[in-house]
């Protein structure tokens, strides 16, 4: 999909770019999963490029959507993942784990359902299980070990990953 590049680009103009094309998907097929996800990342991601958003909002956002993503269509392993990264930072972890796991079962090798996994699992206290991510995953997509280890330390050091 167009708008998942846009938005690894990284830079505000292309996140914006994504949020608008996610969109379109919507309007065009409001029943794609995927397109909802997509697009609460691209809220969550508002944060980082000063667009006056408050955190909190954009949050909000970005978990309306990823239950939205979630309602239609529960298979989807990403939405799952992306949700259990979302509650993790709203301070929701018995939610964010019950994501975390669901999205896990669906899809155990996908690197970025292992990576939010991990963040949820790590803010969450339960780090061991959070390590163990960073060896797992398929070749065609690697695990992003060191953001693993760094979600990792940053529970520590919010004192509940242990």
């Amino acid at each position: 999909m167009e708008a998942r590049e846009y938005f690894y680009r990284g830079t505000k103009e292309d996140n914006a770019l994504a949020q608008q094309l996610y969109e379109e998907v919507i309007a065009l097929d409001s029943d794609y999963a995927f397109a909802y996800a997509g697009l609460a990342w691209t809220y969550w991601a508002e944060q980082w490029f000063g667009t006056g958003k408050s955190r909190k909002e954009l949050l909000g956002r970005a978990i309306e959507l990823g239950e939205k993503a979630v309602a239609l269509d529960g298979s989807e392993a990403a939405a799952h993942s992306f949700l259990g990264y979302f509650y993790t930072f709203a301070g929701q972890f018995d939610k964010a784990v019950a994501h975390a796991e669901r999205g896990l079962a669906l899809d155990p090798n996908l690197s970025g359902v292992l990576y939010n996994s991990a963040t949820a699992l790590a803010h969450s206290g339960r780090p061991e299980e959070a390590i163990s991510f960073t060896s797992q995953g398929n070749t065609s997509e690697p695990v992003c070990t060191d953001h693993i280890l760094l979600q990792l330390e940053f529970g520590l050091l919010h004192g509940r990953a242990v």
